[in-house]
């Protein structure tokens, strides 16, 4: 089976870590919970606050949590996009 999962590249890390940078935890944690549900990762979300709920003690534990998911999520995510576009520009 082959690997699924790109090898994330450091442009799609600093872009992702900057743009993340510009809200606080918790508005990123929230937001990206909001896109798993608007994406149909209805189960994903599902199973982030149920390790939130496992492992968190406080509020703060939980967004921290989650915005670390989210953070390779869409370094992932980004570094899928770009190799599309690549492959799209690519004649």
């Amino acid at each position: 089976m082959p690997n699924k999962i790109p090898k994330i590249n450091d442009d799609c890390v600093m872009a992702v870590v900057a743009k993340a940078g510009q809200i606080s935890p918790q508005v990123f944690a929230g937001e990206f919970l909001g896109q798993l549900v608007i994406k149909d990762q209805k189960p994903v979300a599902t199973m982030l606050m149920a390790l939130t709920e496992q492992f968190c003690d406080d509020e703060a534990q939980a967004c921290k949590l989650v915005a670390c998911v989210g953070l390779i999520w869409k370094q992932i995510e980004t570094t899928m996009e770009a190799e599309e576009m690549n492959e799209a520009w690519s004649v």
